[in-house]
């Protein structure tokens, strides 16, 4: 797959507004007939122009920067700042730019032959090349459905391929190759900041998923999987390093911590379940419940979407006050770990969704499921009532629906019309109440 690598890579650096090699898909025919997919370049050199790679430019530098592979980061940022070809602020700018975005792409192979300058000698000229080389990107080894689905059910694949591999192409000087997560987040490389700061605040997932939705030529899992990969690195990798980098009241100071502390909340939420208070248990039970759907979707465990959906189910529930869900998001989600004012954010994006476009499952589970067997009849009027009025699109096979498969009192009771004849119960008395306002009105008429 490393022609849709090399085709999404480069398009993500155009969306980031960083010059990019023009890149198309298409397939090649065999003499056999046999297609294969391939991905076409455009060449940025003319007849006049040429690329000098940046490990050329490296190795005619008589100095220190000489030491070590072209590989090696500490010779590669000397020899930055020893050419003479563009201004040293540009190609160091343009060095931690590529770090940054090949961070968030996956992308494993950025040594000295992938970049370069260059050259007109006609007209005396010389300039950065257009990134170009990003076949490396998004995991191009991932060959089939199969294996995409099985990391997209599990947490620990994906985390894997977030912090453990790809590693960055650069080594230390003692060989070890550096994670993105140390040249993002470490103090030893402080140029990397600025590059951070301006990617990240360009990063637009919305454009991103579009980009990846519109390539015809792969399924709807590699899809969700490429969204699903850029999304948790752009979280985990660039935001927690801006934030690291920044002192934004990071919970944990190191790493291991912050995935520590978000494997402990899932672990608590799903399985030791200790909790405070009743809006705990309601988050905890509607967490599970999107969370069973996720995995049976194949879809990314975790997703901040989930607590936005949480948040108005909780406050539609008119159970809490606005400062209990506040706490209970910030205490129990696992997405809220080191970032400050999280459960503000998620709430204030909680108070635009509409009761229609909430499941009325998850609702009628988290909110109206009584501990006493005696109340749950008059809970389960309830959520007849409140759903008819509140939705004007839901109707009373739905809520019928729903009480038969969820409600304590279908399974209670040994009739099979329980939900059934709570409902011809209500619209009875409905229309016995609007028989009264009739009779009511009809008598003040008659008395004046």
């Amino acid at each position: 797959m490393s022609a849709v690598s090399e085709y999404l890579g480069c398009h993500i650096y155009s969306l980031l507004d960083i010059p990019a090699q023009r890149t198309i898909l298409g397939y090649y025919s065999t003499k056999n007939s046999d297609k294969y997919l391939a991905v076409a370049c455009k060449d940025f050199c003319d007849a006049n122009t040429r690329l000098n790679e940046f490990s050329m430019i490296r190795n005619a530098i008589i100095c220190s920067s000489n030491e070590g592979s072209n590989k090696h980061l500490m010779p590669i940022l000397l020899a930055l700042e020893e050419q003479q070809f563009v201004s040293v602020e540009e190609i160091k700018e343009r060095f931690w730019d590529m770090v940054v975005v090949d961070a968030l792409i996956a992308n494993f192979d950025r040594h000295t032959g992938n970049f370069g300058i260059l050259s007109n000698e006609i007209e005396q000229w010389h300039k950065i090349a257009p990134v170009y080389d990003c076949g490396s990107s998004l995991y191009p080894a991932l060959l089939t459905d199969k294996q995409l689905e099985d990391i997209l059910s599990s947490k620990d694949e994906q985390l894997k391929r977030v912090y453990d591999f790809p590693m960055s192409t650069y080594r230390e000087a003692n060989g070890k190759k550096i994670s993105y997560l140390d040249l993002l987040s470490s103090d030893n490389y402080p140029e990397c900041l600025p590059s951070l700061q301006k990617i990240q605040a360009k990063i637009n997932m919305d454009q991103i998923q579009d980009l990846i939705n519109h390539i015809e030529c792969i399924s709807d899992v590699r899809k969700e999987f490429y969204y699903a990969m850029l999304s948790l690195r752009k979280e985990l990798l660039l935001e927690y390093s801006l934030q690291k980098n920044l002192s934004i009241n990071i919970l944990k100071s190191s790493v291991e911590e912050f995935i520590l502390e978000t494997h402990r909340r899932e672990y608590n939420l799903v399985i030791t379940q200790q909790f405070d208070n009743l809006c705990q248990i309601k988050y905890a039970q509607i967490y599970t419940n999107l969370l069973n759907n996720e995995l049976s979707d194949n879809r990314l465990h975790r997703n901040s979407n989930d607590d936005i959906i949480i948040a108005a189910i909780l406050r539609e529930s008119g159970l809490f006050h606005k400062d209990t869900i506040l706490e209970t998001i910030s205490k129990l989600s696992p997405n809220a770990v080191g970032k400050n004012n999280y459960a503000g954010d998620i709430f204030a994006k909680a108070r635009k969704v509409e009761y229609r476009d909430l499941d009325k499952q998850l609702i009628y589970s988290a909110v109206y499921i009584s501990d006493d067997i005696s109340k749950q009849e008059a809970w389960d009027k309830k959520f007849i009532i409140d759903l008819i009025s509140k939705d004007k699109s839901a109707n009373l096979i739905q809520a019928k629906k729903i009480l038969e498969n969820n409600s304590p009192m279908s399974k209670h009771l040994t009739s099979k019309n329980y939900a059934r004849n709570l409902i011809v119960d209500i619209l009875d008395s409905a229309k016995s109440q609007i028989r009264k306002v009739i009779q009511k009105d009809i008598s003040k008429s008659y008395l004046h």
